[in-house]
Protein backbone atom coordinates (compact mmCIF):
# COMPACT_ATOMS: atom_id res chain seq x y z
CA UNK A 1 0.00 0.00 0.00
CA UNK A 2 1.10 3.55 -1.05
CA UNK A 3 -1.24 5.89 1.17
CA UNK A 4 -1.62 9.51 0.98
CA UNK A 5 0.54 10.33 4.24
CA UNK A 6 -0.49 13.88 4.63
CA UNK A 7 -4.57 12.38 4.72
CA UNK A 8 -4.59 11.18 8.14
CA UNK A 9 -7.61 9.04 7.26
CA UNK A 10 -5.76 6.87 4.55
CA UNK A 11 -2.40 7.35 6.85
CA UNK A 12 -4.67 5.72 9.62
CA UNK A 13 -6.01 2.62 7.04
CA UNK A 14 -3.09 1.70 5.66
CA UNK A 15 -1.53 1.25 9.20
CA UNK A 16 -4.27 -0.84 10.38
CA UNK A 17 -3.65 -2.87 7.00
CA UNK A 18 0.03 -3.44 7.78
CA UNK A 19 -0.51 -4.39 11.05
CA UNK A 20 -3.01 -7.27 9.67
CA UNK A 21 -0.74 -8.47 7.48
CA UNK A 22 2.15 -8.42 10.11
CA UNK A 23 -0.15 -10.83 11.98
CA UNK A 24 -0.56 -13.18 9.49
CA UNK A 25 2.93 -13.43 8.31
CA UNK A 26 3.81 -14.29 12.17
CA UNK A 27 0.75 -16.52 12.73
CA UNK A 28 0.45 -18.99 9.44
CA UNK A 29 -1.72 -20.88 11.15
CA UNK A 30 -4.30 -18.51 11.58
CA UNK A 31 -6.04 -17.49 8.48
CA UNK A 32 -6.77 -13.73 8.67
CA UNK A 33 -8.80 -11.89 6.12
CA UNK A 34 -8.59 -8.38 5.24
CA UNK A 35 -11.57 -6.73 3.18
CA UNK A 36 -9.79 -3.39 1.35
CA UNK A 37 -13.07 -0.95 0.81
CA UNK A 38 -13.96 2.11 -0.91
CA UNK A 39 -16.26 4.28 0.71
CA UNK A 40 -19.47 2.11 1.93
CA UNK A 41 -22.93 3.96 1.84
CA UNK A 42 -25.96 3.04 2.77
CA UNK A 43 -28.98 3.52 5.15
CA UNK A 44 -27.32 2.37 8.24
CA UNK A 45 -23.43 3.07 7.00
CA UNK A 46 -21.65 6.30 7.78
CA UNK A 47 -20.09 8.85 5.83
CA UNK A 48 -16.81 7.90 6.85
CA UNK A 49 -13.92 9.39 4.91
CA UNK A 50 -16.58 11.41 2.68
CA UNK A 51 -16.25 15.07 4.42
CA UNK A 52 -16.08 16.67 0.77
CA UNK A 53 -19.62 15.58 0.10
CA UNK A 54 -21.19 17.87 3.38
CA UNK A 55 -18.63 20.83 2.70
CA UNK A 56 -21.50 24.09 1.42
CA UNK A 57 -19.81 24.73 -1.87
CA UNK A 58 -17.75 21.12 -3.76
CA UNK A 59 -14.22 21.57 -4.85
CA UNK A 60 -13.08 20.60 -7.84
CA UNK A 61 -9.69 20.28 -9.72
CA UNK A 62 -9.66 21.98 -13.39
CA UNK A 63 -9.56 19.66 -15.93
CA UNK A 64 -10.29 16.35 -13.87
CA UNK A 65 -13.45 14.66 -13.89
CA UNK A 66 -12.20 11.30 -11.91
CA UNK A 67 -14.92 8.25 -11.68
CA UNK A 68 -15.46 7.66 -7.56
CA UNK A 69 -16.26 3.82 -6.71
CA UNK A 70 -18.97 2.88 -3.82
CA UNK A 71 -19.78 -0.03 -2.19
CA UNK A 72 -23.46 -0.69 -0.65
CA UNK A 73 -23.10 -1.46 2.95
CA UNK A 74 -25.05 -4.67 2.02
CA UNK A 75 -23.31 -5.84 -0.47
CA UNK A 76 -20.33 -5.23 2.04
CA UNK A 77 -22.09 -7.44 4.37
CA UNK A 78 -22.43 -10.47 1.95
CA UNK A 79 -18.97 -9.95 0.90
CA UNK A 80 -17.89 -10.59 3.86
CA UNK A 81 -20.18 -13.45 5.11
CA UNK A 82 -19.09 -15.22 2.08
CA UNK A 83 -15.17 -14.43 2.50
CA UNK A 84 -15.55 -15.64 6.29
CA UNK A 85 -18.06 -18.47 5.68
CA UNK A 86 -15.62 -20.10 2.85
CA UNK A 87 -12.05 -19.49 5.13
CA UNK A 88 -10.85 -17.51 2.79
CA UNK A 89 -8.07 -16.10 4.17
CA UNK A 90 -6.09 -13.17 2.08
CA UNK A 91 -6.32 -9.36 0.92
CA UNK A 92 -9.63 -8.69 -1.01
CA UNK A 93 -10.78 -5.68 -2.60
CA UNK A 94 -14.38 -4.86 -1.95
CA UNK A 95 -15.99 -2.30 -4.23
CA UNK A 96 -19.16 -1.88 -6.59
CA UNK A 97 -18.98 -1.82 -10.16
CA UNK A 98 -17.78 0.79 -11.90
CA UNK A 99 -17.32 4.28 -10.95
CA UNK A 100 -19.85 7.52 -10.75
CA UNK A 101 -17.53 10.57 -12.51
CA UNK A 102 -17.01 13.65 -9.80
CA UNK A 103 -19.09 15.99 -11.37
CA UNK A 104 -22.16 13.62 -11.74
CA UNK A 105 -21.84 13.29 -7.80
CA UNK A 106 -21.67 17.29 -7.79
CA UNK A 107 -24.80 17.54 -9.96
CA UNK A 108 -26.55 14.27 -7.78
CA UNK A 109 -25.92 16.78 -4.62
CA UNK A 110 -27.47 19.70 -6.21
CA UNK A 111 -24.65 21.69 -4.93
CA UNK A 112 -22.57 24.38 -5.90
CA UNK A 113 -18.91 24.23 -7.12
CA UNK A 114 -15.70 25.70 -7.79
CA UNK A 115 -13.04 25.10 -10.10
CA UNK A 116 -9.60 25.92 -9.27
CA UNK A 117 -5.81 24.72 -10.62
CA UNK A 118 -4.34 21.84 -8.10
CA UNK A 119 -1.53 24.04 -6.66
CA UNK A 120 -3.91 27.06 -6.09
CA UNK A 121 -6.51 24.29 -4.14
CA UNK A 122 -4.12 22.57 -2.36
CA UNK A 123 -2.71 25.82 -1.23
CA UNK A 124 -6.02 27.26 -0.13
CA UNK A 125 -7.03 24.64 1.62
CA UNK A 126 -4.25 24.05 3.41
CA UNK A 127 -4.04 27.46 4.61
CA UNK A 128 -8.12 27.54 5.73
CA UNK A 129 -7.10 24.29 7.77
CA UNK A 130 -4.33 25.68 9.52
CA UNK A 131 -6.27 29.09 10.21
CA UNK A 132 -9.06 26.98 11.79
CA UNK A 133 -11.03 28.50 9.25
CA UNK A 134 -12.07 24.94 8.09
CA UNK A 135 -12.25 21.47 10.13
CA UNK A 136 -13.21 19.48 7.08
CA UNK A 137 -9.65 17.89 6.68
CA UNK A 138 -6.40 18.75 5.83
CA UNK A 139 -4.94 19.29 2.07
CA UNK A 140 -3.93 16.17 1.52
CA UNK A 141 -7.63 14.77 1.58
CA UNK A 142 -7.54 17.04 -2.20
CA UNK A 143 -5.92 13.80 -3.50
CA UNK A 144 -8.72 11.81 -3.25
CA UNK A 145 -10.61 14.70 -6.00
CA UNK A 146 -7.78 13.81 -8.43
CA UNK A 147 -6.78 10.43 -7.62
CA UNK A 148 -9.59 8.47 -6.02
CA UNK A 149 -9.31 4.68 -4.65
CA UNK A 150 -10.53 2.99 -7.75
CA UNK A 151 -10.32 -1.39 -6.71
CA UNK A 152 -10.15 -4.09 -8.94
CA UNK A 153 -12.67 -6.86 -7.28
CA UNK A 154 -12.02 -9.86 -9.34
CA UNK A 155 -10.37 -12.17 -6.99
CA UNK A 156 -13.32 -11.48 -4.42
CA UNK A 157 -16.05 -12.24 -6.86
CA UNK A 158 -13.74 -14.98 -8.00
CA UNK A 159 -13.52 -16.51 -4.60
CA UNK A 160 -17.24 -15.91 -3.72
CA UNK A 161 -18.99 -16.28 -6.40
CA UNK A 162 -20.58 -12.78 -5.68
CA UNK A 163 -21.86 -10.04 -7.44
CA UNK A 164 -22.47 -6.88 -6.17
CA UNK A 165 -26.11 -6.11 -6.51
CA UNK A 166 -25.65 -2.23 -6.53
CA UNK A 167 -23.10 -0.46 -8.99
CA UNK A 168 -20.93 2.21 -7.91
CA UNK A 169 -23.62 4.54 -8.89
CA UNK A 170 -26.59 2.69 -7.39
CA UNK A 171 -24.82 2.70 -3.96
CA UNK A 172 -24.07 6.70 -4.31
CA UNK A 173 -27.81 7.55 -4.92
CA UNK A 174 -28.90 4.96 -2.54
CA UNK A 175 -27.00 6.90 0.05
CA UNK A 176 -28.20 10.25 -1.16
CA UNK A 177 -31.83 9.17 -1.15
CA UNK A 178 -31.16 8.05 2.55
CA UNK A 179 -29.76 11.57 3.26
CA UNK A 180 -32.55 13.33 1.43
CA UNK A 181 -35.16 11.50 4.05
CA UNK A 182 -36.70 8.59 1.27
CA UNK A 183 -36.92 5.17 1.13
CA UNK A 184 -34.36 3.17 -1.10
CA UNK A 185 -35.82 2.25 -4.10
CA UNK A 186 -38.43 5.07 -4.83
CA UNK A 187 -38.15 8.58 -6.02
Amino acid sequence: LKPNMDYPYAAEKAEVDRMFQQFADHNPDIGVTTGRTVAVVGPGAGASGLNILFMPVMLKVCGRNPAWQFIHEEDLAEWVVRLLRGRHGGVYNLAGEGGMPYRDMIQALEKPSVSLPSGLLYHAVRAAWRLRLQSKGPAGGLNMLEYPILLDTRKARQATGYEPVYSSEQAFQSFLQERNGEKAGTA
